[in-house]
Formats: structure tokens, sequence, C-alpha cells
């Protein structure tokens, strides 16, 4: 349920800049120490926003 939750909620963020949503991963991180769940959404989808991924994952953390 919060993996749902959070996966709509990340699309949500993303579609609020104007970028369509594509595939990205929501999974448990290989080192535990990184937190519960990581994702792929900023990586997969900077391009398309023309930005560098951290900047895309900035801004996707204002939205939610």
């Amino acid at each position: 349920m919060i993996r749902e939750s959070l996966r709509s909620a990340l699309e949500n963020a993303v579609r609020s800049l104007l970028i369509e949503v594509g595939d990205f991963s929501l999974e448990p991180p290989e080192d535990i120490t990184h937190g519960d769940l990581t994702t792929n959404i900023a990586l997969t989808h900077a391009w398309k926003f023309k930005l560098n991924s951290q900047e895309l994952a900035g801004r996707v953390v204002e939205f939610m």
C-alpha cells in the first residue's frame, strides 16, 4: 500500500512538471542504510526536461 501511494505521488509530481511519465523503478535499495525505498525516476526522466537528474529530483521533492 505504501509503495503504491509513493509511486502515485512520484508520478503526480513528475506530471506537474509537464513531463509524461514513463517506466521507473521503486524498490528497496541494495544498502539498507539508504532508506526503505529507492527510485530511478529522476535518472530516467531528466533528459525529457533538459535537466540533470539532481535538479529534477529536487523539483520532484518540491511537489511532494
